[in-house]
């Protein structure tokens, strides 16, 4: 916390603004499409440091979003979600970005000991709802466990970390690529599954090949 400045803080007592602030500014809403297969890529144009993608549910697919990229470049350009495959979806997606994005003529504007603008009133910042833990337990390729959220309807969700298993079982004939993804079961209620993406679909899990991992399910309020 700065030991000078301006300081402002929430009910509970905790800094939410100061010389060292720092948070995630929108920068941009996008809807992709696809109308097959199991990969579904979207460009947002180039941002300098690593974005935080947060995406709506879909009551139908289970979706995975399992990179933000950049292709020899400094800045990131897009990111990939995969899916059980044949599936025609769309997507809508919203990406932060670390730092100030706008620098207004007018409103609040906050720098630091150097100059540097550290929050800017008229950004929309990266609000966290609420975070809930997901551990998906034994070796089956449709385990899944449901949770409680706010709103599923309305606010957008993060699944993380992300994870991706692949195995052989005998040969490569019979390879399987196995995800974790979200989806959406009603308002109140979201799931996390493990879902093929491969086509034709990759085989279950051995019995005795147990695949645990808790998972945070990040849900975020929607610009």
């Amino acid at each position: 916390m700065a030991d000078y400045g301006l300081v402002v803080r929430n009910a509970s007592l905790d800094v939410q603004i100061d010389g060292t602030y720092r948070n995630h500014s929108f920068v941009k809403a996008k809807s992709v499409s696809v109308v097959g297969g199991n990969n579904l890529n979207a460009t947002f144009g180039d941002i300098d440091t690593r974005p935080i993608v947060t995406h709506e549910l879909l009551t139908a697919t289970p979706l995975s979003l399992y990179r933000v990229y950049k292709f020899g470049s400094a800045s990131y350009i897009g990111c990939s979600f995969t899916y059980p495959f044949g599936n025609a979806l769309t997507v809508d997606l919203q990406v932060f970005k670390q730092g100030v994005n706008t620098l207004p003529d007018y409103g609040l504007i906050v720098n630091n000991a150097s100059g540097n603008t550290v929050f800017s009133s008229e950004d929309k910042h990266l609000t966290f709802l609420n975070n809930y833990e997901a551990t998906l337990g034994h070796g089956s390729e449709t385990a899944s466990i449901d949770i409680t959220v706010g709103d599923a309807d309305n606010n957008n969700f993060i699944l993380e970390p992300f994870v991706h298993k692949e195995f052989v079982a005998g040969n490569p004939a019979n390879s399987g690529h196995q995800f974790r993804g979200i989806r959406k079961i009603d308002a109140s209620t979201v799931r996390v599954v493990n879902f093929s993406a491969e086509y034709p679909p990759g085989p279950a899990f051995p019995s005795t090949n147990a695949w645990v991992a808790t998972l945070n399910v990040i849900e975020v309020r929607k610009e």
